[in-house]
């Protein structure tokens, strides 16, 4: 039978059992894994947002096939992309590192020693002896987390990891509207240079009529000289756009992971009409819908779970410890042996003085979460602002459109009733002229702002978020092949 004093060992053994659970679960600080932001959300966008569902994957709603492909390219083959990925790959293993104390730490050593010893005295045999010994042993750590110290520390790693990862999100989505901007520069130089080539024909046509009156007396010189100058002034113009045109498939290149000029695009960059304009949804499902908000509340929850491990690390901690070995042995005066051995070990530490660092960690790391918090609502406003920005910027954009269209009529007349009147000989050149500088003008006007309206429609897809991002995977990076 077990004597007095074992069942006595057994009893406290076991009440220390049962006191670590529940000693482990007193945490000092608790952290909140959800935090709402420090500004008031609205319940409503106070721009008028249209009935359609934003596409998640909203560059496919402007019915360009190469865009798709584009996008499709960069989220595959950008390296700025790939260099996010590496980041999320690291932010993992420091969660891991992070989180390895909650378990058990296990060692094993092995030690072989061969000693020859020289004795002062003959004997049979010899005046020397061999001793050789061997050593194996497995040790056995672990930290009971009674504060919650480990624990608070591995929360907060994870929350940073995925926070990277949120970050690594917003970066796809900034890169998908960065190309459809570029994809539409590209669009608008195309469209640009068509419709300066028209206006380039057009005033060398008009040229020819002046050139006419002026050699059959009809006109002066000086028309014939100011239309020159429109003339050239439309041809550099056209240099201009030519540049733009081969730019943009530079930079196109750049973004999906290629050398500049190894990017292609056939005829079907152009400015098309814009899909019907989507729900914003209510502002509250940014906070989801929106990978850097989700980021920003992720690292005040990382900051709060880390103060909660600064005041955790100022409460005693209890560390156990075992280790088993065997040890193996023989000389010439011992014969073979293998003799196990062991030991438990368990230590309470806590800390008296440490000239305030413990507690001034806690106040440092109280910091960093009033800076998180105020990083946190000022990411909130922001979003809210560009959805606000982008509905209200579009619904102007289009009044403008539909204004410059009403000039460019009027301006279209103007040049036909001047031209009358010139050919009639009722009036000069010069009314003429102003016609189709003010026609051109207006056209290119015109031009300029369905390609702004099509940035307004990318800047509200891009305010509004996506879930399309959580399915992302990363890709090695390699050439592309061109599009």
């Amino acid at each position: 039978m077990r004597s007095i004093e074992d069942r006595r060992k057994g009893s406290r053994l076991s009440a220390l059992v049962v006191a670590i659970p529940v000693l482990a679960a007193c945490a000092p600080y608790h952290a909140t894994d959800n935090p709402a932001p420090a500004v008031p959300v609205a319940s409503a966008f106070v721009g008028t947002s249209g009935p359609a569902p934003l596409p998640e994957r909203f560059w496919t709603s402007f019915g360009s096939p190469g865009l798709e492909q584009a996008v499709d390219a960069a989220l595959s083959g950008n390296f700025t992309l790939h260099a996010a990925w590496a980041r999320l790959a690291q932010a993992d293993a420091s969660a891991t590192i992070a989180g390895a104390p909650r378990y058990p730490m296990l060692d094993a050593a092995t030690n072989g020693r061969l000693q020859r010893q020289v004795l002062p005295f003959d004997r049979p045999g010899g005046n020397s002896t061999l001793a050789q010994s061997f050593v194996a042993s497995l040790g056995a750590s672990y930290e009971v987390d009674l504060w919650q110290r480990i624990g608070s520390a591995a929360r907060a790693a994870a929350l940073d990891r995925d926070a990277v990862r949120d970050d690594l999100e917003a970066l796809a989505i900034t890169l998908a509207a960065e190309v459809s901007e570029r994809w539409f520069d590209l669009a608008r130089a195309r469209a640009a240079k068509a419709l300066m080539q028209q206006q380039l024909e057009t005033s060398e046509q008009v040229l020819g009529v002046v050139v006419a009156r002026y050699e059959a007396g009809q006109t002066s010189g000086l028309d014939v000289s100011q239309q020159q100058q429109l003339v050239s002034g439309t041809r550099a113009r056209l240099q201009l756009v030519v540049g733009a045109e081969a730019t943009s498939l530079n930079q196109l290149a750049v973004l999906t992971g290629r050398s500049p000029g190894q990017f292609a695009a056939d005829a079907g960059a152009e400015l098309s009409s814009l899909p019907p304009l989507p729900t914003a949804g209510i502002p509250s499902e940014l906070l989801q819908r929106r990978p850097d908000l989700r980021a920003a509340q992720r690292r005040v929850a990382a900051a709060d779970h880390r103060i909660a491990e600064a005041v955790a690390d100022r409460y005693p901690a209890l560390r156990l410890g075992a280790e088993g070995s065997l040890l193996a042995q023989r000389s010439d005066f011992v014969s073979q042996a293998l003799t196990p051995l062991w030991n438990l070990v368990a230590g309470l530490t806590a800390p008296i003085f440490d000239g305030n660092r413990r507690a001034a960690e806690v106040e440092r790391r109280d910091a960093v979460l009033a800076e998180r918090v105020s990083l946190y609502a000022q990411a909130v406003l922001n979003a809210l602002n560009e959805v606000e920005n982008a509905l209200v910027l579009e619904r102007q954009q289009v009044l403008y459109i539909e204004d410059v269209t009403l000039q460019l009529v009027a301006a279209h007349r103007a040049v036909e009733q001047s031209r009358e009147r010139y050919d009639s000989g009722l009036t000069d050149f010069l009314p003429v002229l102003t016609a189709i500088v003010s026609a051109q003008s207006t056209e290119q006007a015109l031009l300029d702002a369905r390609r702004q309206l099509v940035s307004y429609r990318i800047q509200l897809c891009r305010a509004l978020g996506g879930a399309w991002t959580q399915g992302l995977q990363p890709a090695s990076p390699s050439p592309q092949d061109e599009s």
